[in-house]
Parts: structure tokens; C-alpha cells; sequence
């Protein structure tokens, strides 16, 4: 998945808003996981999307993955959604 700038017929820039869910489930199961290999290293199995949370301190918004084993799990703590808008 690649950022690129939206600009109007103007040259202005402006928000592209938020995308459909159904997009960022295909970037996301389409983005290689460090860590993986073809013999048998973790393979998602279910993905979870969890909001910022101040409930144990300052806890990011993260993308939770369990592993086709139900064991193994992997967390990727998302940035600030104002640093990912940013040109």
C-alpha cells in the first residue's frame, strides 16, 4: 500500500476521508508479515482492528493478528492518523 497525495482539479490538496473497510482488509491481507515464511511460519487467521486506549496507559491503535495455530498472535501499533494523512 502506497500513500498518494490527492489534489483537486485546483492543485488544492484535500482529505480523502476515511476508506471503506472492505479496502483496508485488502491492503492488509495483501501486505507481507515480517516474520512469515512458505515453510509453515505464522499465517493470519483473523484480524482485529483496536482503538486508541487509555485504559492501561497510552495505548496506540493496533492491528491484532491470531495465527492459523490459535496460539500465536502478532500486534502492529499504528501511527497517529494525523501522521498517516501527512504529505
Amino acid at each position: 500500500m502506497r500513500y498518494e497525495a490527492y489534489a483537486a482539479d485546483d492543485g488544492a490538496p484535500k482529505s480523502a476521508g476515511k476508506p471503506p473497510t472492505d479496502v483496508l482488509l485488502a491492503a492488509f491481507w495483501s501486505t507481507p508479515i515480517p516474520g512469515t515464511s512458505a515453510d509453515g511460519g505464522f499465517a493470519p487467521a483473523q484480524m482485529e482492528v483496536m482503538p486508541v486506549s487509555s485504559a492501561r496507559g497510552d495505548l496506540p491503535a493496533r492491528v491484532c493478528l491470531l495465527g492459523a495455530d490459535r496460539m500465536s498472535y502478532k500486534v502492529y501499533a499504528l501511527p497517529p492518523e494525523s501522521e498517516m494523512l501527512r504529505s
